[in-house]
């Protein structure tokens, strides 16, 4: 068995030494990936009424935005009017762009619901439409100062048989009087079979509130 010269010792020694040194910078050039990082956003409702659905979202690497904002708390007699990082308002608004860096908490913030409420009478809450009929007019009342600046689009028609529907024409479709608001409805004549059509006020309405609705029974016969 042939044996290693003793002159040959510190020529492998020193190759060992600069193997390891080679090792040790790489190591030290391309550290181990940290750990996932997770941050948590709460959503304060800030004297709401009802809480945020979620309350909390996590941010977690490598997303560093929300997905979506939660459903928005409610506030009776306010209107929600989005996220900000102090109960204030003076902070910077917080939306589903803003990118998260820490864990932190928004709160909602809040205006005076200035709407004007829309009731109906109850003798006004039905309609009756014969076959042949093509239009009919709802009745919204209210007090106090009239709603001004109603367009189509601050009510809401549905109906109870699909692929038959009514539509609200025109702004001028809807009409304020003294002390209420005539809605009218256009839809096809002679259904064949009996259409009810509810007349509602939009939630999305930045004028008017209300969960007031007027049925029309569109008869076949």
């Amino acid at each position: 068995m042939r044996t290693i010269k003793k002159s040959l010792f510190p020529i492998i020694a020193l190759c060992v030494l600069a193997v390891l040194l080679v090792t040790a910078c790489k190591d030290e050039d391309d550290p181990a990936p940290p750990a996932s990082t997770t941050f948590t956003v709460t959503f304060d409702k800030n004297e709401g009424t009802t809480d945020a659905d979620p309350t909390t979202k996590t941010v977690t690497a490598p997303a560093t935005t929300v997905d979506a904002l939660p459903t928005p708390p409610a506030r009776t007699d306010y209107l929600f009017d989005g996220w900000n990082t102090q109960a204030n308002g003076e902070g910077e608004a917080f939306t589903a762009d803003n990118v998260v860096t820490a864990s932190i908490t928004v709160y909602a913030q809040w205006t005076a619901d200035e709407r004007i409420a829309l009731t109906v009478e109850t003798e006004n809450e039905a309609v009756d439409a014969a076959k042949a009929d093509t239009t009919a007019d709802v009745e919204f009342t209210f007090t106090g100062t009239a709603p001004t600046g109603l367009t189509k689009d601050d009510f809401v028609v549905t109906s109870s048989v699909e692929g038959i529907t009514a539509t609200i024409a025109n702004d001028e479709a809807v009409v304020v009087g003294e002390n209420k608001v005539t809605v009218t409805i256009s839809f096809a004549a002679n259904p064949s079979e009996q259409v009810l059509y509810t007349v509602a006020i939009n939630p999305a309405s930045t004028l008017i509130k209300g969960d007031a609705e007027v049925v029309v029974t569109h008869n076949n016969t």
